[in-house]
């Protein structure tokens, strides 16, 4: 039924369109471009095409005027289309100019062989075939069936009309190779992607896959690979641009043979694509089968949230078992507000914004840092990751801009729960349920691996002469927005640590972090600068050693870790050490995270301790070892990870 309706008013649009003269009918046809662009038909699709292509290398701007211009090229090809039974060799001598047409000619001319006119989605390609058979040479020409066939078999009347021949799969192809052996002429598009078989290429920077019929057919039969492109230069007004052929270099690797040079017709169709943006079809995916992914971590500045990010990221490229050569590369953003308030008030903003987020990123300098912002504006992602609030809805506007994958390591809150992220990475203690976009997990991801842990711990030991001597390793955090370690908590904790090491003759090895308040440093100092049971303190503000955190933890026999950070916890876990929770307040933190540490307790995965008992506990546990159970979550968002990408 729909089919029917199509072709009638097709056919019927098609007569009228043709009682009227084409540079009439070509301006109807750019007025319907304008409006196809203004109602933004796949205009998101096209703008995320454009920028995964030319990264900042164009503006907001530059990019919309490309797509108007496509839109209005498109229509116009449309309409052209109808005119074809018109047209004639005085038509196409008056409208088309060649460009190296000295090429065409030899190719013709000197023909022991059948020749592959290889084009692509450009200017209006349609326009190819009949130009050829003006010159007395029509050409079979691939093409793919329509949904609606009586359609497809209208428009397929009027490509042949003048003598080309429209060849399909299936016995088509049949027809096409005997035409190439016996020396004819072929046209067929091979700028589109290839699927997942496709032959890969390297395309706009980007690993991806182009068809690989399209050099197959001349590689077995030995045909001539003729790259021609037809550019609209105005209105009815086109230049055919004929390439040298390109060679194909026959040696014992088919596969190898096939797939260079197929990378040299996509080389010569790039450098079209960027001197006419505006006359290549960009509404598709032609990026959707690509092994080059690139991964954007938004830092929010805290050490624990880029912690998670980055082990989401790290995990991600050390994928196995995927269906292609996948190169991952990844780069951190840092995003500092320009003060508090603006911070603050960020998030209402962005909601309201987030509907016209794409090609509007440049609002964002009104609210970050200068070089937050520039470093934001040079990333072109494949996917986002993110964790905590402040950074959230920049990952959203990120996804719209790209139309590319989001990772959000946290629950969202409210505005921003109304928006999908294609994975939420979210700890149990949310009470999240899990489904196809949402997988919970125990800990929260880190970078601490058992085995490279234990690694790191034997090169500190032998660094600091520990070999014989228990460790007790203590991460401390500090301050947060309701929380803060109680003075005189924490000065007990002390004593009771510096007493146990004496009667032990254990080593403690502390940290602070850099939100550690400078009372608490000084009293550190204080107390374990160049002690004789402390031989490591480092106070993160003045000084804080890289991979200092998994070196400890590696040569502790326990880790005791302050209870105000999820992040270092969790590593704790995940290094299969005994973790004791050290709470030094009793108030200040999120019901949710005391259920975090109560379940993990339940569990039997650690204990926690207060001042007055940690001496008790840390007898227990150097002198009745237990077999951890280690949390490692990796495996199932590995898993998760794996079908996103």
């Amino acid at each position: 039924m729909i089919d029917s309706i199509a072709y009638y008013i097709i056919k019927v649009l098609a007569f009228f369109i043709q009682l009227l003269p084409i540079r009439f009918s070509l301006a109807g046809a750019r007025l319907l471009g304008h409006i196809t662009y203004f109602l933004r038909i796949r205009h998101a699709q096209t703008y995320a095409n454009i920028k995964i292509a030319f990264g900042n290398q164009l503006t907001p701007k530059q990019i919309k005027r490309i797509i108007h211009a496509n839109h209005v090229n498109f229509a116009q090809n449309c309409i052209e289309i109808f005119y074809f039974p018109k047209m004639n060799k005085e038509y196409s001598d008056r409208q088309v100019v060649e460009v190296r047409r000295e090429i065409y000619d030899r190719c013709i001319q000197d023909r022991t062989k059948g020749v592959v006119f290889l084009t692509a989605h450009f200017g209006n390609w349609e326009l190819l075939s009949q130009w050829g058979c003006f010159q007395g040479h029509p050409i079979f020409v691939v093409v793919r069936d329509q949904k609606l066939k009586r359609l497809d078999s209208f428009l397929t009347d009027l490509r042949e009309f003048h003598g080309s021949t429209m060849a399909r799969k299936g016995v088509g192809i049949k027809v096409v190779l005997k035409a190439l052996n016996n020396n004819g002429l072929l046209g067929i598009l091979g700028d589109q992607s290839g699927g997942k078989q496709g032959v890969p290429v390297t395309f706009f920077g980007r690993r991806t896959s182009a068809p690989q019929g399209v050099v197959d057919l001349a590689y077995r039969t030995g045909a001539v690979l003729q790259p021609s492109f037809l550019v609209r230069e105005q209105g009815p007004n086109h230049s055919i641009h004929f390439e040298e052929p390109i060679s194909i270099e026959k040696t014992e690797n088919m596969e190898s043979d096939i797939q260079l040079t197929t990378q040299k017709y996509i080389d010569i169709l790039e450098k079209y694509i960027r001197e006419f943006p505006e006359q290549w079809l960009w509404f598709f995916k032609r990026w959707k089968y690509s092994w080059t992914k690139k991964i954007v971590v938004l830092s929010d500045g805290k050490v624990g949230h880029e912690s998670q990010s980055m082990a989401v990221s790290n995990l991600m490229e050390r994928l196995d078992d995927l269906d292609g050569d996948y190169h991952f590369s990844s780069e951190v953003v840092q995003i500092q507000f320009k003060n508090n308030w603006k911070k603050m008030l960020f998030p209402y903003f962005s909601f309201l914004m987030m509907p016209f987020a794409q090609g509007r990123l440049g609002w964002l300098k009104h609210w970050i840092e200068k070089d937050s912002f520039e470093q934001l504006m040079k990333v072109n992602p494949d996917f986002i990751v993110s964790t905590g609030s402040s950074v959230l809805p920049i990952n959203l506007m990120l996804k719209k801009e790209f139309r590319c994958k989001n990772i959000v390591i946290m629950k969202p809150s409210f505005p921003f729960s109304l928006f999908r992220n294609d994975l939420n990475l979210v700890p149990d203690h949310d009470r999240v349920k899990e489904s196809k976009y949402v997988v919970s997990t125990r800990v929260a991801p880190n970078l601490v691996d058992a085995e490279g842990v234990k690694v790191k711990g034997e090169e500190l030991r032998a660094e600091l002469n520990l070999d014989h001597h228990q460790v007790v390793s203590l991460f401390l955090g500090g301050k947060t927005k309701k929380y803060d370690f109680n003075f005189m908590q924490f000065k007990k904790l002390l004593d009771q640590l510096e007493g146990f090491a004496k009667r032990t003759s254990c080593k403690l090895l502390i940290t602070t972090s850099r939100r550690t308040q400078p009372k608490f440093e000084e009293e550190l100092k204080r107390r374990f600068k160049n002690h004789p049971h402390v031989p490591l303190l480092i106070i993160a503000n003045e000084h804080n050693p890289n991979g200092a955190i998994l070196k400890m933890m590696g040569a502790a026999n326990v880790v005791l870790v302050s209870e105000d950070s999820v992040s270092m916890i969790s590593e704790g876990v995940s290094s299969g050490k005994d973790v004791i929770i050290l709470k030094l307040n009793k108030r200040g933190l999120a019901s949710k995270h005391y259920r975090f540490e109560n379940n993990l307790k339940n569990q039997g995965v650690l204990q926690i301790a207060t001042p007055d008992g940690i001496r008790h506990v840390l007898d227990t546990e150097m002198n009745h070892r237990r077999t951890r159970l280690i949390y490692d979550d990796n495996k199932k968002m590995s898993e998760r990870l794996r079908s996103l990408v």
